[in-house]
This record gives C-alpha cells, structure tokens and sequence, in this order.
C-alpha cells in the first residue's frame, strides 16, 4: 500500500539505524523498532463532492524501555508532522509500546483521472472560470490539487429533464445543476458570501453565457457538513442553478 511506504520512508529518514515492519514484529527482531499497522479508510466527501480518502495506521514503536518510548513519540509529534500531510492523530503508550495513530490523506484512485466535462458543463465551466478567476473541477476534486486559501467551485450535475418541442422531435432541456464552492481562508464568512453572490449575479447577466440557455434561476445555500471539520475555516456554499436550454 502506497500509503503505507510513504510513511517507512518518513520514519527512515528520522531513524535510519531502525527497522520498520509491516503488520508484525518478526521473531528475533532487534528492538527498538516500528511496525505499521493499516486500521482503517474511509471516503472524504465536502459539501456532497467526492474528494480523497481518508487512512488511519498506527505507528507502533517498541522499545526495551519507557524513557525509550517516550522519547520516541515525542519525537514523532515533533517531526513526523513535517514530513507528511495529515489531517489528525493520536498518542498513547501501552507497556514499553508507544502507539502513534495517524491519518493521512491519499489519492483516491476514482478521481486520479478525473471526467472532463463536455458539451453545456465544459461551457458552464469555462464561464465560471472565467468571472470567479478561480479554478472549477468537474463532479469531484482531489485535495492535494487543489487551492483552498484561494478557493474553487466543482460543478455537479443534479437532475435533466427533456421535452419534444416541435414535430422534428427537437429538444428543450430542463436541469438543476449545483455549483458548490468551497473556502478556507481567514476572511470573514459574510464577506465569502457576499462574494458569491456578486458572482452568480455577473454569471445570470453575461451576455456570451446568456446564448447557451433560455432561462437560469438560482438558489444559494450554506450548510456545515461532518467531514468539514477536518478542515478549519472552510466555508462552503451550494448554488443550485435551475436551466432551461434547447439542443
């Protein structure tokens, strides 16, 4: 696991005269020495977007003595947090092991190639991109990409709905799509609010993005999710945007 070699490499670098295992300590292993051991993954997702996933693995340090172990997971706590991207961990020290339980975010491998959007999305997205001069992924969005002081919008696709309009079988298209955009900055909330909705008001009015669609309304929404909270500071709001267009 890719995941788990990223952090051998991070403690070999701090301990290069100590062994690291994988899972178990073999018979006859020197002490001290570390074993990593996987427990858990989960998927992140902020605001409804799928984003990175989430792995959890304890870093055990086992050691002849306490001093030994506690000098150890100092040290962890110290460096360790330097040398790889992490969202949270825990210590605790049982007998003469010392457990550092860490949690990293990896790759999801189902956005490593993420869809490109095409046709009316590529065109929606092309004109946020333009107005906001901020970036706009498609559907989902890894986070080692992506510039959250910044900010970025990802375009999500809810719901299409066609009608025959005419006796060639021409289309009318009725969609709700959510634009959902995401912050962590130090600014003010209100001030990230009133921001976007200076946005979407340029978006309702710009004349090139007026010739793709018959009609856009919009609705904006603010709502904290669970997942938020590994995230300090992170403002997210959900414009749902109802269009109405012809093929």
């Amino acid at each position: 696991m890719e995941i788990m070699e990223r952090i051998a490499q991070a403690l070999n670098i701090l301990y290069p005269d100590t062994e690291v295992y994988f899972d178990d300590i073999p018979q006859n292993a020197k002490l001290p020495c570390f074993v990593l051991q996987f427990i858990s993954l989960r998927d992140i997702k902020i605001a409804g977007i799928k984003c990175n996933k989430v792995y959890s693995v304890d870093i055990v340090y086992s050691a002849e003595t306490d001093s030994n172990v506690f000098e150890c997971i100092n040290r962890l706590e110290k460096e360790i947090t330097k040398k790889l991207k992490f969202i949270s961990y825990e210590i605790e020290i049982i007998d003469k092991d010392g457990h550092f339980i860490i949690e990293l975010m990896g790759e999801n491998p189902k956005i490593k190639d993420p869809y490109q959007a095409d046709g009316f999305y590529k065109t929606l997205s092309e004109t946020v991109e333009r107005l906001s001069n901020k970036k706009c992924y498609f559907l989902s969005v890894n986070l080692d990409d992506v510039d959250f002081e910044q900010g970025f919008y990802v375009l999500k696709p809810v719901s299409l709905e066609s009608t025959t309009i005419s006796l060639n079988h021409k289309k009318e298209y009725e969609q709700d799509i959510e634009l959902v955009y995401l912050e962590n900055s130090s600014k003010n909330i209100m001030s990230v609010l009133r921001e976007n909705e200076i946005f979407m008001e340029k978006l309702a009015e710009d004349l090139y993005f007026r010739k793709h669609y018959i009609n856009l309304d919009y609705s904006i929404n603010y709502e904290e999710e669970e997942e938020e909270k590994y995230f300090t500071d992170v403002a997210s709001f959900i414009a749902t945007l109802t269009i109405k267009r012809r093929g």
